[in-house]
């Protein structure tokens, strides 16, 4: 197996150019370290590693490279057969698609913001040319006592319905706290989260909303989360709340948007808003398959993610759980990785090196789940049901079997095929193959009868 040489530099985690231009991360042939079990079928990979040829460059070096991809250098100065209309009109144009950048506010120059000093680090999205890093700090390992590999906690609560067709806070705040006691082993909520979270932690806060408000984390659970966040000493200004544009519109956002910008209480101050409006890093990652894409400035500012996905079936991956809550949710185009039932994109962009070391936790909101017509569902009543759960984990795969179970019993009672009964012409799309993949990669436990789920009934 290839390791990484540890001279390599930070930027070896993204392919570069083979071409003469170094900074050009638009063409040319990216190279990248082989997946361990690379030439034994795809069933038998257990990771990969990213990334060869360290290539040092900044901001403008990028903005260089991506100026000049695809054309030839062209000589400067005098005789470069370019008179001064010619190069005004140039210059006009280029101001002209500067304007027209999404998020540029008029006079807006790159990497500047209003009443911000030169050389001083700017805010998420408002300098799209330039990478975003984590802030340098001693990697943090989760202590043994806290349950890990193929451990669920789970808490059912048939109060939890509240107004609004919303689940009420102080059922799910009682479940929350019960489940992380049994994680963790600390009965005090506090003592129980500083055991995941540090004071100096950066928090990506990812809830899935693709199914809207009939199927989305509840704005009582995160915003209990940003309190159980805010009361070990994470500061709310490092606390980001973000997701695809489909967080638009949804009633969480408008819950969250409105307490973040009031001037007190727990949501004060904390960065609530879509993945495009923080922008993207412009380098690339690479997965398995050669395809390569950008990642949210969130993912790479994040010292912790928290991962609050929801339980519905999808009718190309089989089931969006945690592993396709963070694979999908981070990056800034995803049709491109939908063929084949998502595999491999789901799994190798969850399992980056710039990803999954940061993933603290996983809580799962299933108040309500979709059976049939997922990801966003199909309207009918009985395919959006109903069951009044919090699960927590640190193991993804385990617990999207445990999800990928549950749905086919849903589903039989329903008279709705098995999710890999239903693949198309017999090809593969529809089934959650991901899921398998991912226990084959290591990144958790795939088989149900090593899952240990303890349940609890609270009310």
């Amino acid at each position: 197996m290839r390791k990484h040489p540890k001279d390599l530099e930070r930027n070896s985690l993204y392919p570069c150019s083979s071409g003469s231009d170094p900074s050009n991360t638009q063409t040319g042939t990216h190279d990248a370290w082989p997946c361990p079990g690379a030439g034994q079928g795809g069933s038998s990979r257990r990771g990969f590693l990213l990334g060869a040829g360290a290539v040092a460059v900044g901001a403008g070096a990028l903005a260089v490279g991506a100026a000049v991809s695809g054309c030839e250098r062209k000589p400067k100065g005098p005789g470069a057969g370019r008179d001064k209309d010619e190069m005004a009109a140039e210059m006009a144009r280029a101001r002209a698609e500067r304007a027209r950048e999404p998020g540029r506010e008029p006079g807006r120059e790159p990497g500047r913001e209003p009443g911000r000093e030169p050389g001083r680090e700017p805010e998420l999205g408002s300098a799209r040319d330039r990478p975003v890093e984590s802030p340098p700090r001693p990697p943090y390992e989760v202590p043994s006592s806290v349950a890990g590999r193929g451990v669920i906690f789970g808490a059912e609560h048939k109060g939890m319905k509240g107004k609004d067709d919303l689940p009420a806070r102080e059922p799910v705040e009682k479940m929350l706290d019960h489940l992380m006691a049994e994680l963790t082993g600390k009965s005090k909520p506090e003592e129980a989260w500083s055991v995941l979270f540090r004071p100096d932690d950066v928090v990506a806060l990812k809830p899935n909303t693709l199914g809207r408000d009939p199927c989305s984390p509840s704005p009582a659970l995160v915003a209990l989360l940003v309190e159980r966040l805010r009361a070990v000493g994470v500061k709310p200004g490092n606390i980001y709340i973000f997701d695809r544009p489909h967080f638009d519109g949804t009633k969480l956002l408008a819950a969250l948007k409105a307490g973040s910008a009031s001037k007190d209480g727990p949501m004060s101050g904390v960065r609530v808003g879509l993945m495009d409006e923080f922008g993207y890093d412009p380098r690339e990652v690479k997965i398995s398959n050669g395809q390569t894409e950008k990642l949210s400035n969130v993912i790479h500012r994040a010292t912790a993610i928290l991962n609050v996905p929801v339980w519905k079936d999808h009718g190309l991956a089989g089931v969006t759980g945690a592993l396709k809550n963070i694979g999908f949710g981070m990056m800034k185009v995803a049709r491109a990785f939908h063929p084949n039932a998502c595999t491999p994109a789901i799994c190798d962009f969850y399992a980056l090196p710039m990803v999954r070391p940061k993933i603290r936790l996983t809580v799962a909101d299933v108040h309500r789940v979709i059976i049939q017509g997922g990801p966003r569902g199909d309207g009918r009543p009985e395919h959006n049901l109903w069951l009044d759960r919090l699960y927590v984990t640190r193991d993804p795969v385990a617990l999207d079997r445990l999800h990928w179970q549950e749905l086919d019993r849903l589903r039989k009672g329903k008279a709705l095929p098995l999710l890999m009964k239903r693949g198309k012409d017999g090809g593969k799309d529809g089934t959650p193959i991901h899921v398998l993949q991912g226990a084959s990669m290591g990144l958790g436990e795939g088989e149900l009868g090593k899952i240990k789920l303890t349940m609890k009934t609270l009310a």
